[in-house]
Formats: structure tokens, sequence, C-alpha cells
């Protein structure tokens, strides 16, 4: 029983690690994705 719990909390801990890292990484996709538009739509309201 022993062994078998900590195997389970092993596996939570690596699952929120991959979990949290994925929702990371959506965050700073979608935050960078905002800004490179924000960027190219400032550039493109200049030369216009």
């Amino acid at each position: 029983m022993l062994e078998k719990m900590e195997d389970s909390d092993i596996y939570m801990i690596f699952h929120n690690i991959i979990f949290q890292g994925l929702n990371s990484i959506m965050l700073l996709a979608c935050i960078s994705l905002v800004l490179e538009s924000i960027l190219f739509y400032n550039k493109t309201g200049d030369k216009l």
C-alpha cells in the first residue's frame, strides 16, 4: 500500500508539473501573439 501511494504521489507531482508547464507555454504563446499583433498593427499604422 505504501509503495502504491508513493507511486501515485510521484505520478501526481509529474502530472501537475507537466500540466502547469503546458499552461505556462500556452500563456506565453498567447501573450507573444498578442504583443506581435500589436507591434505589427502599430508598424502598419505608422506606414499608412
